[in-house]
C-alpha cells in the first residue's frame, strides 16, 4: 500500500465580462484545498475533479454577481505561504470601441448641421487644427484640466490602383493636475481614406480607455458624411461629467489636403 501524500493546491480563476461594449468587470477568485492523491479508479478521480470544479465555479459566479469585483488600484490577498502573502492587484482597466462613416448612407447639407457640428466644421475649416505634439484643454473641473494631445500622425502614399490615400491621427486624452502631473484616460485613433482632388471615402475611429471611471459610446446622431466632410461623435462620461467629443475629416477647398481634428470643447 502506497503512502498517502498531501498535495496543496492553489487555484486561481480569472474572468473578464464585457457588457454593452462599455463596462468591463474583472474578478479574481482563489481557493486553497488539500486532498489525497489516492483514488480507486481514474473515473473516481475524474468525478471528484468535476464536482470540485463545479463547486468552485458556482462560488466564483456568486462572487462575481455580488458586485465585489476589484477596481483599478485595489488588491486582494489570495493566500499565505511561508510567512508571505500571495496577492493580486488591478493595475490597468481598459475598453475599446470603433465606428466608421462608410456604412452610413445618410449624408447632409450645411442647412442640416446642428449648432455643435456647425461650430466644429467652422473650426476645422479655419486650419487651426492640432498638429503632432500639440495639446488642447477641453475642460476644467475639480482642480484638474481635461486635455487632448496629438501623439501620432501618419499618411500613406496614394494607391496605384485606386489613387486612395490613408491619413491617420492619434488623439490622447489625459487629466493634468495643478502640479502638472498627467494621467492618460482615453485614446482615439482617427483614420481617413480619401482621394486627392476628389472626395473622402471613409472616416474610421477607434477608442481605448485607460481609466476605470470613464465610459464611452459612439453617438450615431453625429455620424454624417459628404464628399468633403465626415464627422463622428463620441459620448464620454468621465469623473461624473458628461459631454460629447466630435471627430472629423475635411478636405480643403481645392481638395488637395485633408484635415483630421477633434472638437475644442468637452462639454458642448
Amino acid at each position: 500500500m502506497r503512502k498517502k501524500k498531501l498535495l496543496k493546491r492553489i487555484g486561481v480563476l480569472c474572468a473578464a465580462v464585457l457588457l454593452s461594449a462599455s463596462v468591463v468587470t474583472i474578478a479574481v477568485f482563489a481557493s486553497e484545498s488539500m486532498h489525497s492523491n489516492e483514488a480507486n479508479t481514474e473515473n473516481e478521480m475524474g468525478q471528484y475533479a468535476s464536482e470540485e470544479n463545479n463547486a468552485k465555479l458556482e462560488e466564483f459566479c456568486a462572487h462575481m454577481m455580488s458586485g465585489d469585483d476589484l477596481k483599478e488600484g485595489e488588491e486582494r490577498v489570495l493566500g499565505t505561504s511561508n510567512g508571505e502573502e500571495f496577492g493580486v492587484e488591478v493595475t490597468g482597466v481598459s475598453e475599446s470601441g470603433e465606428t466608421n462613416t462608410a456604412d452610413a448612407s445618410v449624408t447632409f447639407t450645411s442647412e442640416e448641421l446642428t449648432p455643435e457640428m456647425e461650430e466644429f466644421y467652422t473650426h476645422m475649416m479655419s486650419g487651426d487644427n492640432l498638429k503632432e505634439g500639440e495639446e488642447r484643454v477641453l475642460g476644467t473641473w475639480n482642480g484638474e484640466d481635461f486635455c487632448v494631445k496629438v501623439t501620432d500622425v501618419a499618411e500613406s502614399a496614394p494607391s496605384t490602383i485606386s489613387s486612395e490615400t490613408t491619413t491617420s491621427k492619434e488623439f490622447t486624452f489625459y487629466k493634468k493636475s495643478v502640479l502638472g502631473t498627467k494621467k492618460n484616460v482615453l485614446k482615439v485613433t482617427s483614420e481617413c481614406t480619401w482621394v486627392k482632388g476628389s472626395k473622402i471615402n471613409n472616416l474610421h475611429c477607434k477608442y481605448t480607455t485607460y481609466a476605470s471611471n470613464i465610459a464611452c459610446s459612439w453617438n450615431d446622431n453625429y455620424k454624417k458624411a459628404t464628399d468633403t466632410l465626415h464627422t463622428l461623435g463620441l459620448d464620454v462620461t468621465y469623473a461624473g461629467k458628461s459631454g460629447i467629443i466630435l471627430f472629423g475629416a475635411s478636405l480643403s477647398w481645392d481638395k488637395q489636403t485633408l484635415t483630421l481634428d477633434c472638437s475644442e470643447d468637452y462639454d458642448l
